[in-house]
């Protein structure tokens, strides 16, 4: 084989991992998905599949971003399927706190009061910062 031939294989070979390691995750295209449709099926599914706190992780970045993205129904949607399978982390009660004190009509609309009775455990939810504290600017100070 002549140096050419070589140096073709290796820029395939280079062309083809780098491909690889900057496809976007699954969960990103689910979740781009799902805004698309309004259909949170199948980044649910991708979600059951993610074991640990790595769910936990998985399900707060899909909630923050549908959340900033407006798409807060279907954020919502989303929330009410995973709460028997993070019914005790504390990222499910503070997105229910969420949307009970920012989106308090829509919590009435999604929200049937006996389940949210039932489901919501305020003393797992990350309590709000008291209005009076001082946070960190950009550089921590």
């Amino acid at each position: 084989m002549s140096t050419f031939t070589y140096i073709v294989i290796g820029v395939a070979v280079i062309v083809l991992i780098a491909m690889f390691f900057l496809r976007p995750p699954k969960h990103e295209a689910a979740l781009k998905k799902a805004i698309a449709t309004h259909n949170i099926d199948a980044l649910y599914g991708l979600l059951l599949e993610v074991q640990g706190g790595a769910r936990q992780n998985a399900f707060e970045i899909a909630m923050r971003k549908m959340w900033d993205a407006y798409e807060r129904e279907l954020a919502i949607d989303l929330l009410k399927k995973m709460v028997p399978h993070l019914n005790d982390a504390p990222v499910m009660h503070t997105w229910l706190r969420n949307v009970i004190e920012i989106e308090p009509e829509l919590a009435r609309k999604k929200f049937d009061k006996a389940w949210l009775k039932a489901t919501f455990k305020a003393h797992l939810a990350a309590k709000p910062p008291a209005p009076s504290a001082k946070r960190p600017g950009p550089l921590g100070v």
